[in-house]
């Protein structure tokens, strides 16, 4: 495969994701002056519950798919029912996921609704674009995966407009907007599936439970922090923790971008191709982390009108685990979708260590420099994943197994 190719599919994704996050950022930035610091913080902790658990519904489907059905005729499979059957399986986790949060947050009956709307809505939107990837199909799949944002950023323009903009009407239109984007995008996704009869194998099944592991740890690293915080700190410290994390959404464009296109061809790759790629994955990452540093303080008070200008010392400590979690990207997509199952093995319990020690550190340096100690967890973490995925590459290339992937059977 050509360099080419992957780094103009890599582009588009780049701009498009860049066009999206951009109305995301603004969503937020309109949010911040019409709502309190402690329901900004109620905003933040549903948003972090719902992308915590939605990814954890599919069960590690939305890699494993991309990872079988890669290199493979699409359309010769039962996408339909294969799907189906997943997102079954999703809903019923995501149901019991929010009676477990209602319970530890004491939510209200609309944050509770909100969640089982949302989380089923975004792991619908999640899973169908793996399918269409697969395929090479990457304009409607980044659309259907990111493209909600953009109905999100008109539905507060609207509220603002019709001067409804309270808490409870942002919840409702959150909901009704991104169930509505899920039934669009499925009822799109279906055309691209085919008419194919041969079932999904079983043991995609076990490789989402390998690939689950790998995802978990990832979301504790992104959502731990804003899951402890309520608990340990204060609602009004999330909200300053939320305001000053949405400037720093750069970092999830570039990790999110990379893996989106290279997961389903890194096993069309050579070595020196890889190399190349990961110095410029590198490159980028230095010289985004060294901008936040420099501009970000200047970036939140404009953003913000001052509002909160308190947390602008945590830019620093933000700026290195984004620079660290791109690092990540790189053997992340390698083990994902090119190495063995055992190496996603590995993995799997590599991560499962991983995201105790995260939980654990979490509790102590948040409970010791609350949101200081929330940003050093995350450089903890994000740098022990570095070494632990490129030291399974490493190994792998030693007994000279880095070869591209085979299917099972």
């Amino acid at each position: 495969m050509k360099l080419e190719n992957l780094y103009k599919n890599a582009l588009f994704v780049i701009l498009f994701n860049g066009l999206i996050l951009g109305c995301g950022l603004f969503k937020n930035i309109i949010l911040v002056p019409y709502v309190s610091e402690a329901e900004l913080g109620v905003y933040s902790l549903l948003l972090a519950i719902s992308g915590f658990v939605y990814p954890l519904s599919l069960v590690g489907q939305q890699t494993a798919l991309v990872r079988f059905l890669s290199g493979r005729e699409v359309k010769s499979f039962n996408c339909t029912r294969g799907v189906t059957e997943i997102l079954a399986v999703s809903a019923a986790l995501i149901v019991l996921a929010t009676a477990i949060a209602a319970k530890i947050y004491a939510l209200t009956g609309l944050a509770v609704l909100f969640l089982v709307v949302v989380t089923f809505a975004n792991a619908v939107t999640d899973l169908l674009p793996g399918v269409l990837r697969a395929q090479g199909i990457y304009a409607v799949s980044i659309v259907i995966f990111r493209g909600v944002n953009l109905f999100l950023l008109a539905g507060f323009v609207v509220l603002i407009a019709l001067a409804r903009f309270t808490l409870a009407n942002v919840l409702w239109t959150v909901m009704l907007i991104t169930a509505g984007y899920a039934l669009v995008s499925a009822v799109i996704s279906v055309k691209y599936f085919g008419t194919g009869r041969t079932p999904f194998p079983k043991y995609i099944w076990k490789e989402g439970a390998m690939l689950l592991g790998t995802h978990l740890s990832l979301l504790v690293i992104i959502y731990s922090d804003r899951l402890l915080i309520p608990k340990l700190v204060s609602l009004e410290a999330l909200g300053l923790y939320f305001a000053i994390s949405a400037v720093m959404r750069l970092f999830e464009l570039a990790t999110q971008s990379i893996e989106f296109v290279l997961l389903p061809d890194v096993h069309r790759l050579n070595a020196r191709q890889m190399l190349l790629l990961a110095g410029a994955v590198v490159a980028g990452g230095i010289v985004l982390a060294l901008a936040y540093v420099l501009f970000g303080p200047s970036l939140v008070a404009l953003l913000y009108q001052g509002k909160y200008d308190a947390g602008v010392y945590l830019i620093p400590y933000l700026a290195m685990s984004g620079f660290l979690s791109i690092l990540y990207v790189i053997p992340y997509t390698i083990i994902s979708g090119r190495l063995p199952a055992r190496c996603l093995q590995q993995l799997l319990y590599g991560n499962v260590a991983v995201m105790v020690l995260n939980i654990a550190a979490g509790f102590v340096l948040i409970s010791r420099w609350e949101l200081r100690g929330a940003a050093l967890t995350t450089i903890i973490i994000w740098m022990i994943r570095v070494f632990l995925a490129s030291g399974i590459i490493y190994f792998e290339r030693r007994r000279g197994r880095l070869i591209a992937r085979r299917a099972p059977g």
